[in-house]
């Protein structure tokens, strides 16, 4: 198994966390250690700690959260989601993806090209936070859902 140099720096720092009763502590400690190594997201975790010297597993969990991209899998920077003729995706679309792959109910059968059109439709009207909103606002989606919140925001189309 590869072990990097923060992982083991890591694993030093928060070995009483690794071992505690609290769960939030042994949850944090491998959150910061684990999930950052795996997203690669180091440096930021690096940064928090500085900035939070002697943090509760709780705030580690808390960094975590919103540092660590939801919905998609470690190694997976989302970029691939976009077609090559469509150039880089956007934080939105990139950010939508990752919510949607959460929310929607049949996403396992039908993948993501349905999250993709309907990010898409969004972004062309200007629809980015509101969508963002109605999104992150629920915890189950279908397709439908989106479609008819979207007919719904644009009648005159």
């Amino acid at each position: 198994m590869y072990r990097d140099a923060y992982v083991d720096e890591m694993e030093q720092r928060f070995a009483d966390y690794l071992n505690s009763k609290n769960i939030d502590e042994v949850e944090g400690a491998q959150s910061i250690i684990y999930g950052c190594s795996q997203y690669h997201i180091e440096d930021k975790a690096r940064a928090f700690l500085e900035k939070n010297p002697s943090p509760t597993g709780r705030e580690l969990l808390e960094f975590c959260f919103e540092a660590i991209p939801e919905g998609l899998s470690p190694e997976d920077d989302g970029e691939d989601l976009m077609d090559e003729d469509e150039g880089t995706a956007t934080t939105f679309e990139l950010e939508m993806v990752a919510q949607l792959a959460n929310r929607l109910a049949d996403v396992e059968r039908t993948g993501l090209d349905d999250a993709m059109a309907f990010t898409a439709a969004c972004e062309d009207q200007g629809l980015q936070d509101a969508a963002m909103d109605y999104v992150t606002g629920r915890e189950s989606l279908t397709v439908q859902d989106l479609w008819h919140w979207l007919a719904r925001m644009t009648p005159d189309e």
